[in-house]
Formats: C-alpha cells, sequence, structure tokens
C-alpha cells in the first residue's frame, strides 16, 4: 500500500460548485478507484 497525500472534494476541478452530495459520491468513488491500485488516502 501507497498513501496518498490528500484528496477532497475539489480535487477535481470538473466538480466546481456542484452539490454537496455529487461531491461525497465522487470523492467516494475516488477514494475506491486509488484502493484498487493500493493508494490509500487519510
Amino acid at each position: 500500500m501507497r498513501m496518498g497525500t490528500l484528496i477532497t472534494p475539489r480535487s477535481g476541478h470538473y466538480l466546481f460548485r456542484a452539490p454537496p452530495a455529487v461531491s461525497a459520491k465522487a470523492l467516494e468513488i475516488g477514494r475506491q478507484a486509488f484502493a484498487k491500485v493500493g493508494i490509500i488516502f487519510p
């Protein structure tokens, strides 16, 4: 496992002004995708 430094709902610029629920879901999808390749975030 490797440790990422930071991932936030704002990490994807395409989410600018997205509703909070959309941002939260995208953040979870991002965390899961990185975890599949061995990168985890605090």
